[in-house]
């Protein structure tokens, strides 16, 4: 049975098919409109000529009154002398189709235009001459040679039934064509425009189905890489943080996390996987369910947890993609911070001094990036902390975010940012921070994932409170 995705590419087609018939439809009544109405304008300007030359060959008639059929050639040949550009023929005819006199080109009337010849509308029929087309019509004209003494009544021109025919050359004629022309060139565009887009369109519908597939699948991944990350309703209260995960594309390879221990420790963690997108995030899966199950610091040293980790990163990567990673963990009781740093940037810890001043260090310790090196060894560190200490976790996409002019935000930028008043909340701080790093880089689009995760160290009895 076909899919709902399918039955919408198939209505599709179906719609695009029927779009490129009418197209075809519209083109091909565009140019027989055209042709037809042309046509008929061109004999309509083509019979108003010939009657124009017919006048004037009866008012070349009435005044200079040939009284020969070699009078009447030397009058149709000066008649002609202005127009040869236009008129290729014209001939003097008896009602009978007998040529009385002629200049140019001389055509006998066509047999089925014998019923209009006397009429003022004739039929105007086409011809070739000289390898030009040429429109001829029969008109009946008032002019004719004088009877002569001796010769029967039948036997004399009847000046009342005489004809004029003219051979017009139908490129010459100057029917009113721009308007019709335009209209008949906007229309086929059009038509001609439409079907060269619904092939277009049905030549990549295909792709552009399954494109859109791809976006929603894609976007219910960003959707599940939400729902991993923590929220303050799993933490103990009392909690002081503010985290941010911006990935450059639709899904990334950074993650953060923040677990309750048993025994009251609360671990922190942040991560990030080389490179960005689909494959990065699929990595970050995989990094972030082996971390949680059990969560690391649970049920054996971190140490060792990173070392099965990075074991896992070189079996399924095969060395192509690695990760850095900052984990620790936060008792409020005995105030001890373990944490371990797989290659990652150093975590900022800016401690309290009793004076109220403030100290920053950087945690280094821990081992090489997780995924490159077989057999890495990895070392938790510890270190005394004091209620109201501040802790900044941050991605290299923060500090390597450039500008306009390609410099870097840089480590010494964020410090000064966290340093300005390191008493405030951990939201104020962190929105601080990133609205830092959006007004250097600008309107660039940011080039790697950006994840930031600031914590206010707190003893048992402030969470309490």
């Amino acid at each position: 049975m076909l899919g709902m995705g399918e039955h919408s590419t198939l209505w599709l087609k179906v719609l695009l098919a029927a779009g490129a018939i009418l197209a075809v439809v519209l083109l091909g009544q565009t140019i027989i409109n055209y042709r037809y109405v042309s046509n008929n304008l061109v004999l309509q300007d083509a019979r108003r000529v010939a009657q124009e030359r017919v006048r004037n060959v009866e008012r070349a008639a009435r005044l200079a009154r040939p009284q020969d059929a070699e009078a009447f050639r030397v009058l149709l040949d000066d008649l002609r002398d202005d127009t040869t550009d236009q008129v290729a023929g014209i001939t003097l005819l008896q009602s009978n189709g007998a040529i009385v006199a002629s200049s140019g080109q001389t055509t006998a009337a066509p047999g089925r235009q014998r019923r209009g010849l006397v009429e003022r509308d004739a039929i105007m029929t086409r011809e070739w001459h000289e390898g030009r087309e040429v429109l001829v019509g029969a008109f009946p004209c008032r002019c004719g040679l004088p009877r002569r003494a001796g010769d029967a009544a039948d036997q004399q021109p009847d000046f009342g039934r005489l004809l004029v025919q003219v051979a017009l050359y139908e490129d010459s004629l100057s029917a009113p064509f721009s308007r019709l022309r335009r209209n008949a060139i906007i229309s086929a565009s059009a038509a001609l425009s439409l079907l060269v887009a619904l092939s277009l369109i049905a030549a990549r519908v295909g792709a552009y189905v399954r494109g859109k597939q791809l976006e929603m699948q894609v976007e219910l991944a960003r959707q599940v890489q939400r729902d991993l990350l923590p929220s303050a309703a799993t933490l103990p209260a009392g909690i002081d943080f503010a985290a941010e995960c911006l990935p450059a594309s639709q899904v990334g390879g950074d993650f953060y996390d923040i677990v309750s221990l048993p025994g009251g420790p609360v671990s922190f963690v942040l991560g990030d996987v080389s490179g960005h997108g689909i494959s990065a995030a699929l990595l970050m899966g995989l990094i972030h369910g082996a971390m949680s199950n059990p969560p690391w610091g649970a049920s054996e040293d971190p140490d060792r947890s990173a070392a099965r980790l990075n074991d896992l990163l070189l079996t399924k990567s095969s060395g192509e993609r690695f990760a850095s990673l900052f984990w620790c963990s936060y008792d409020p009781v005995s105030r001890v911070l373990r944490y371990l740093n797989a290659g990652h940037l150093p975590a900022l810890w800016l401690r309290r001094e009793m004076d109220g001043t403030w100290h920053l260090d950087r945690l280094t310790e821990g081992g090489p990036v997780l995924g490159i090196l077989k057999a890495a060894a990895y070392r938790t560190a510890a270190v005394w902390a004091n209620e109201g200490d501040l802790l900044v976790l941050f991605s290299d996409g923060i500090t390597e975010a450039p500008n306009s002019r390609e410099e870097q935000f840089g480590e010494e930028r964020l410090i000064a940012v966290a340093q300005q008043s390191p008493e405030l909340p951990a939201r104020t701080i962190c929105d601080a921070i990133l609205a830092a790093v959006g007004k250097f880089t600008g309107d660039r689009a940011a080039s790697d994932d950006q994840t930031l995760l600031v914590v206010r160290l707190w003893t048992r009895s402030s969470s309490e409170k």
